[in-house]
């Protein structure tokens, strides 16, 4: 892809992003800009780190339409006395509130994940700025960079038992922590 047509691809995402968050339907925005496929253009767009953002709202845009419609299902049920349907309502109600951080200790959690993965985002930054900045070959600074991110991914999917102690790291490399 040339940089023009990458350029323009952006610029498509940018529009699709911003009408979609003013509450635009993709035909709207396929008959005011004569894009095609608007909707391939937001997935891509929500894709890209900078716009995770628009990926959260999106997904809980979706649950939110999945519980309205378990709602609506049980909803007179419940309201007629069932008990069954009760409870089941109740979940439904209790799934939203954690969804939508009503319930404050999931609000809590789901920002201390959100400051670990910026976290994340840092370190990597700050270790890409730093192999750039050693002046090492760019295909070692993929490696090394790719090695770092798999096992940041790996010891994420184990537990942290499975990186190394600043104990166990050998004096120079502890030093360098």
């Amino acid at each position: 892809m040339s940089r023009a047509e990458e350029q323009e691809m952006l610029r498509k995402e940018k529009i699709v992003l911003e009408h979609k968050a003013r509450g635009w339907s993709f035909a709207k925005i396929e008959r005011e800009f004569k894009f095609r496929n608007a909707d391939r253009i937001w997935k891509r767009a929500i894709q890209r780190d900078d716009n995770v953002g628009f990926l959260r709202a999106e997904n809980i845009r979706l649950e939110e339409q999945r519980l309205d419609a378990l709602q609506d299902g049980i909803w007179d049920k419940a309201l007629g006395g069932d008990a069954r349907a009760v409870e089941v309502a109740l979940k439904v109600l209790e799934r939203r509130a954690r969804m939508l951080g009503l319930d404050f200790a999931d609000l809590i959690s789901g920002q201390l994940v959100e400051v670990e993965q910026a976290k994340v985002r840092v370190m990597g930054g700050a270790l890409v700025a730093a192999l750039q900045g050693a002046g090492l070959d760019p295909n070692v600074q993929r490696t090394v960079a790719a090695a770092f991110f798999e096992a940041l991914r790996s010891s994420a999917a184990q537990s942290p038992a499975a990186l190394p102690t600043a104990e166990q790291l050998s004096p120079e490399d502890a030093a360098l922590l």
